[in-house]
């Protein structure tokens, strides 16, 4: 499956065309994405790519991305506000090359902090990602395409917008500030009561009187919040990967949450949702940004869907999916590797052949090689294909500094086991009469 978008709009952002959409569906202005849709040429200070994670607390789904990212050769750094623990420092070993504790109010300058890394992709947790994409929008050349927008898309009210811009149903919003009485009679009762930055259901809350109501605004920043019609059905979620390279999308229903009735899912079921993957398509197609995006709906008894939240950030149920046979997660690292691409552009590039490169300047004349290059390319070759060929390698590199070259087996054995042609003699005269 493809991600559908009109004509006009996927030549200007390079998305691949899909079934075209309705023509009667409005899409909003979008300011034109950057010539180069990814990151700036890598530098050989700054090593590989990276994928960057910020977060306020260990996040399952992070860690498993950055796991499968440093497996495909991405570096990956994580920022977090959490307090230091045992569990942060082994995590890192295995899932982060980097880690980096700050406090809350050092987000804003988290452009200064991850100057150095040649950043592909930021995936933020929604209380810190207004921050966090305003402060690495100011790094200069930096990768605008595909976190571009996700800041003010993480407002709730402004995700509003832009579905009633595009012709999405959704259920009937108010902000925090209107009257409760006004409210529960617009709306309709139960309202639910929900943070506009946040995710995993925190801060969520079900007002089913208007003295409910009037008690959980009291408690809450009213300017902060919004107010929403409750739709009873099945929570049902679209998936995809928008941008270039976004070749695969998916539908799921949850079967199981977790703790509560807005807690993350704990069990869903992959299906074919051709309605739900339409409406996820005419979304994808008007989005100002590119990566990952989780859709949450409601289907209703009627068959109706109404689309409630917005993520753009990989979600808990990414490998679940994986492991029931739906894979978006070699279409996002297609995407990450056309960044990349597309950063380098068409200008021509040097890069040396390991070890080989690294074996001719130690062999040749017995040579001491440039240990910097040498150690750069071992470095890269261990983030792509492990510590254990990075050893096998260094050990070779060594042998052969110390000993000098080996001779080939075969040509060793030929050299002390072949005996000596014999002399040919007879009437053809070829040898002694």
């Amino acid at each position: 499956m493809r991600v559908g978008n009109p004509p006009e709009l996927a030549k200007a952002r390079a998305l691949p065309l899909h079934a075209p959409l309705r023509a009667d569906v409005p899409v909003p202005s979008a300011e034109p994405a950057p010539p180069l849709l990814g990151a700036p040429v890598p530098r050989p200070e700054q090593g590989h790519p990276a994928v960057a994670f910020v977060d306020d607390g260990a996040l399952t789904p992070f860690v498993q991305l950055a796991v499968a990212l440093r497996r495909a050769g991405y570096r990956t750094v994580r920022v977090t506000t959490a307090r230091r623990s045992i569990g942060s420092a082994f995590t890192r070993r295995f899932a982060f090359d980097r880690l980096c504790h700050v406090d809350a109010s050092e987000i804003e300058a988290l452009d200064l902090l991850l100057a150095d890394e040649a950043l592909v992709d930021v995936h933020c947790v929604e209380g810190l990602a207004p921050s966090a994409y305003r402060a690495l929008d100011r790094l200069p050349g930096a990768p605008r395409a595909g976190w571009r927008n996700r800041g003010d898309l993480v407002d709730k009210a402004n995700m509003v917008r832009l579905l009633r811009s595009a012709g999405i149903a959704h259920p009937d919003t108010l902000p925090g500030t209107a009257d409760p009485a006004e409210a529960a009679r617009t709306l309709g009762l139960p309202v639910v009561v929900k943070p506009r930055v946040g995710a995993f259901g925190r801060g969520v809350f079900m007002a089913r009187s208007v003295e409910e109501l009037e008690h959980q605004l009291a408690s809450v920043p009213r300017q902060d919040t919004q107010l929403e019609a409750y739709v009873e059905g099945v929570p049902v979620n679209y998936c995809a990967v928008v941008g270039a390279g976004a070749e695969r999308d998916m539908t799921y229903r949850t079967l199981r949450r977790g703790g509560g009735p807005c807690s993350p899912s704990s069990a869903i079921e992959c299906y074919r949702d051709d309605a739900l993957s339409e409406i996820g398509r005419r979304l994808a197609a008007v989005l100002p940004c590119e990566g990952f995006v989780n859709v949450d709906a409601i289907k209703d008894a009627r068959g109706r869907y109404f689309v409630h939240d917005v993520n753009l950030r990989v979600w808990g149920a990414l490998f679940a999916a994986w492991s029931a046979g739906y894979d978006l997660t070699g279409a996002y690292l297609r995407w990450l590797s056309d960044q990349v691409r597309r950063g380098v552009g068409d200008r021509s590039r040097v890069a040396f052949v390991f070890p080989d490169s690294a074996t001719a300047a130690i062999l040749a004349n017995r040579r001491r090689p440039d240990l910097r290059t040498v150690c750069r390319q071992l470095r890269a070759y261990r983030q792509l294909l492990g510590l254990g060929y990075a050893v096998r390698e260094l050990a070779g590199l060594v042998r052969g500094f110390v000993l000098g070259p080996r001779a080939p087996r075969s040509q060793a054995r030929g050299a002390s086991t072949s005996p000596p042609p014999p002399e040919r003699s007879g009437a053809l005269g070829t040898g002694p009469a």
